[in-house]
């Protein structure tokens, strides 16, 4: 009689690279996994900035590791946009509200990961939305200090 298989272990290396990972590919990572209800690690070296953050914050706490030299960086995201209104009101207005939806939505899916970030940590989500508003460094250490990875690896 053959064992069931088991899904493989995956670990996600943080780099630079990982700057270009967007929280799509998270969520799609995780809605993958879930049915073999495990988890991977997840490992930042050096810079884990913007959407490095945010994959870091797709795994649990206890499998958060850094290296002693990592540096996150905690952001709000940004949009550079113009609206041009050139057109009848009701189409105008239609234009702006689709806008408006555009930006509540980028503002919810930016506050669920900032709640996956420091769920089980000793910083409100509050307190790093206040800190993301002006580009929030962490060390390895004030990130293990605070309670957002499980522990720095030498």
């Amino acid at each position: 009689m053959k064992s069931a298989s088991k899904a493989p272990t995956w670990s996600w290396n943080l780099t630079r690279r990982a700057e270009t990972l967007t929280s799509v590919g998270v969520l799609r990572w995780r809605s993958a996994w879930s049915p073999f209800r495990q988890t991977g690690l997840c490992v930042g070296k050096s810079y884990v900035y913007s959407a490095g953050v945010t994959i870091l914050a797709a795994f649990p706490r206890a499998n958060r590791y850094l290296t002693e030299d990592a540096v996150l960086l905690v952001h709000e995201r940004q949009i550079e946009h113009q609206i041009q209104l050139n057109e009848p009101i009701k189409a105008a207005l239609q234009k702006v509200r689709a806008q408006l939806s555009l930006l509540e939505t980028a503002r919810d899916l930016e506050l669920e990961g900032f709640r996956e970030l420091v769920q089980e940590s000793r910083i409100s989500v509050e307190e790093l939305y206040d800190r993301a508003s002006t580009n929030y460094y962490l060390s390895a250490a004030e990130a293990l200090k605070v309670g957002i990875v499980a522990r720095i690896l030498r």
